[in-house]
């Protein structure tokens, strides 16, 4: 199979595409013809050496496409069946082999569903942590890139009230999702409470940019859940949370189906691409696909 891959860690240039064999199915899993890989922040980071993987590597960890394997133990998945997850194994090839996933819902496209399933998992995992009840204020930090809205939508699901801070030219696409928007800057606090008068009940930061003053805004460290490395911020690290949500998958299928759960993807790119895809990642481009035929 035709498969994107890097055999050293460096810039994007360092990817290539080659053949190389495809992946069968093991047991509680399923290989798909991919239509389309997404391309996370992790990728690039990865790619730059920031992640001890073996290589030669695949990059990509979401991807969309048509069942073509059901591995033993796999329940409610035949062949032909379109979904979308997880591809551990490398999402940018012909082939990948999932192992969480749900059905794509119809009406979806192959990219939005290929740029879905990490930024859902992580989503829904910080919402999980912070626990908000229904008529609650959640703060996302970052609230226009894949994380910040898919947490938003999880979020305005469950009646929680949701404030986003973000550059100002997202303001139109967070208030489409029913966000309170509020721009980046200096005297953040004073703003929100123009804005949000009875204060913030806890705050999900996606930037991974944990400061005092969000610290004061959650009120109290198990209050604020960041995606910085862990450290000595003050704050509840996403990574260390011990538990996954991969039921983000089939809730955020559910959500989409009812009309209330949209991660466009900004820009697609064919596979032979792929470096350009990850040169606009890194430069501030967010929520991006590679198609595959």
């Amino acid at each position: 199979m035709k498969a994107l891959r890097f055999a050293e860690f460096g810039p994007p240039d360092v990817m290539s595409v080659v053949e190389t064999p495809a992946p069968n199915a093991g047991p509680g899993r399923i290989r798909i013809a991919v239509r389309a890989a997404g391309v996370s922040p992790a990728d690039w980071k990865i790619r730059a050496g920031a992640a001890p993987v073996p290589l030669p590597r695949i990059p990509g960890l979401d991807a969309a496409g048509i069942v073509d394997q059901v591995g033993e133990d796999v329940h409610g998945y035949q062949v032909g069946d379109e979904v979308f997850g997880i591809a551990p194994g490398g999402a940018c090839a012909e082939h990948a082999v999932l192992t969480h996933f749900a059905h794509k819902p119809p009406a979806m496209s192959w990219p939005e569903a290929a740029g879905l399933p990490s930024a859902a998992e992580a989503a829904l995992r910080a919402i999980e942590a912070l626990r908000p009840a229904a008529g609650d204020v959640l703060l996302i930090h970052g609230a226009a890139g894949g994380i910040g809205q898919a947490a938003a939508q999880f979020a305005r699901a469950r009646g929680v009230l949701v404030a986003g801070v973000a550059a100002p030219e997202h303001h139109d696409r967070l208030r489409a999702l029913g966000v309170a928007p509020v721009a980046f800057g200096p005297a953040l606090a004073d703003r929100l409470h123009t804005l949000v008068p009875d204060g913030i009940d806890c705050v999900f930061d996606t930037s991974g940019t944990v400061t005092d003053e969000l610290l004061a805004l959650a009120g109290a460290p198990d209050r604020l859940v960041t995606v910085a490395p862990p450290g000595a911020t003050g704050a509840l690290h996403l990574s260390e949370s011990p538990r996954r949500a991969w039921h983000a998958l089939p809730e955020a299928a559910g959500l989409f189906e009812r009309g209330d759960f949209h991660l466009p993807i900004a820009h697609t790119f064919p596979l032979t691409q792929a470096s350009e895809a990850h040169r606009l990642g890194e430069s501030g481009g967010d929520h991006l696909a590679l198609l595959l035929d």
